[in-house]
């Protein structure tokens, strides 16, 4: 069987409310999607058939009951690796945006067995208006038989050789998109999470996940709990993560919601640590001190928030509103109490 260029691959369960938006983005952008059904009981296999049928996209549906998320992802890579040279890693929730890109920059790949791809996460762990962006592998070349997925929970693709990666999708105008507020209700998933993270407790990725995982569950002493465990286990001299300063991030904006006496302390920490090239520390310092009526001492943080640049790390995880509008707003509230005189009648 010849394969096609491109194929959507997919694992549902129960997506019957959010599937049809990410099939009809797969329309004219993936030349087949192949889809591993882990036990829907709402119907999600006949409305996935259906969909397809109606849009005239080829389809591969597998039924397999889940086993752990990396296990059953390596089953849907097998499954698919039949029918297209290149494979799109999608979740049931993503929509691709500028997906015109796709099929013409592949035609011109030469020998890369991964591609780091664009995400934009709106409205992400509850914040409305939120835009986080981040960078991970979403394409692998099906024939890479030694890429596969590993981890049980928050699962990432890997390898147990040298292998060469892209990131040249990165800088297109391709992405994926999730709308966050849309996803079905997660406690009991979250909850599973943490039993499985707690399994591995001093991994460094698992203290980081926990800290994120129980802040969505809005058990914000343990989020700060582990989040302080992230970050404790970095060690002068060591290289900078990503993970890591996202992790300094939650402990300061837990410590000001918590009233910790840390706060400061972890305030100078988080700059050290970023060399204060990030708005988030300043931000984040400013709004506690707006709360408390001292807008004269945060007028000169949100300058210095305004000041950054946008990340230019294909490893940085940020949001995109935040750089965008949110630093600039603030500012200028705060300029208005500080310097009334400025403020003009509309």
């Amino acid at each position: 069987m010849k394969k096609c260029l491109l194929g959507g691959a997919i694992m549902v369960k129960n997506e019957i409310n959010i599937i049809e938006k990410t099939l009809k983005s797969c329309h004219e952008n993936v030349d087949i999607i192949i889809v591993l059904d882990t036990g829907s009981t709402d119907g999600t296999q006949n409305f996935i058939t259906q969909t397809c049928k109606k849009l005239k996209i080829k389809l591969k549906l597998y039924e397999e009951p889940f086993i752990d998320f990396s296990t059953s992802r390596n089953k849907l890579l097998q499954l698919s690796r039949p029918y297209a040279k290149y494979l799109l890693l999608l979740d049931s929730n993503d929509e691709i945006k500028n997906g015109h890109v796709l099929k013409p920059f592949l035609r011109k790949v030469v020998n890369s067995d991964v591609f780091t791809c664009k995400s934009l996460f709106e409205n992400d762990v509850g914040i409305e208006g939120s835009k986080k962006i981040f960078y991970k592998y979403l394409i692998i070349k099906s024939s890479s038989t030694h890429m596969y997925y590993t981890e049980s929970i928050h699962e990432y693709i890997t390898s147990k050789k040298d292998y060469t990666y892209n990131e040249e999708l990165s800088k297109t105008d391709f992405y994926l998109y999730q709308n966050r507020s849309l996803d079905k209700s997660s406690v009991p998933r979250l909850e599973n999470d943490v039993e499985l993270l707690l399994k591995q407790p001093d991994v460094n990725r698992n203290m980081f996940y926990l800290g994120i995982t129980y802040y969505n569950l809005k058990n914000y002493p343990k989020s700060y709990e582990w989040s302080y465990r992230r970050v404790l286990v970095h060690k002068s001299g060591d290289k900078y993560d990503e993970y890591c300063f996202v992790s300094y991030q939650m402990l300061l904006y837990l410590s000001y919601h918590l009233n910790s006496s840390n706060f400061n302390k972890i305030y100078d920490d988080i700059l050290i640590y970023c060399n204060n090239t990030r708005p988030e520390p300043y931000i984040i310092k400013a709004s506690k001190l707006m709360n408390e009526n001292k807008h004269d001492e945060a007028y000169p943080l949100l300058q210095l928030a305004c000041q950054c640049p946008i990340p230019s790390d294909i490893n940085a995880i940020y949001d995109l509103n935040l750089y965008e509008n949110v630093r600039f707003k603030l500012l200028n509230i705060c300029k208005y109490v500080v310097f009334p005189s400025l403020h003009i009648e509309s």
